[in-house]
């Protein structure tokens, strides 16, 4: 079995788990937003629906060479899951709403709702890349750091150099 089927899997499994465990904070109506009500939504009366559109989003990326292993490289061992490009990524509308698919998929499969202050980092550095290992939800002070090691690293707006 290929090392993608093999990594399809497990994401999708723990997604499917993560999506039926999903509950609403205690916070959840005061930190309501239009873009939470919209996940809390796909979460709950979505699950298998949303987890499906993930799997074809992650089907349709074109997985990229790693980078070479060296102390400058990002922090991720394999290579990216790319759809489309750094300067332009992936958008998906699932029930009306569009979203990027770096941000959709993360959070899916995290069954995870962010806060107004948070972003998806990618440790790959590549906006184009949706790998679920690559993709973390963090604060845009984390975002900044990362972005700092890139270009301490000389890598360009890809994470490569």
């Amino acid at each position: 079995m290929s090392s993608r089927v093999v990594s399809l899997a497990i994401w999708l499994t723990e997604g499917k788990r993560n999506l039926a465990e999903f509950q609403r904070s205690p916070f959840h109506d005061t930190l309501r937003t239009e873009i939470r009500d919209h996940y809390t939504n796909l979460f709950e009366n979505f699950p298998k629906e949303t987890l499906a559109k993930v799997e074809a989003l992650l089907r349709a990326a074109k997985i990229e060479e790693p980078l070479s292993p060296s102390m400058s490289a990002s922090r991720t061992l394999e290579g990216c899951w790319e759809l489309k490009t750094h300067d332009k990524p992936k958008t998906v509308t699932v029930n009306g709403t569009t979203d990027y698919a770096y941000r959709f998929i993360p959070m899916v499969l995290n069954a995870e709702l962010m806060g107004e202050r948070e972003v998806v980092r990618h440790l790959c550095h590549n906006r184009a890349c949706v790998c679920p290992d690559h993709l973390v939800i963090g604060s845009y002070q984390q975002n900044t750091q990362d972005e700092d090691e890139r270009r301490y690293a000389g890598r360009d707006s890809k994470g490569r150099g």
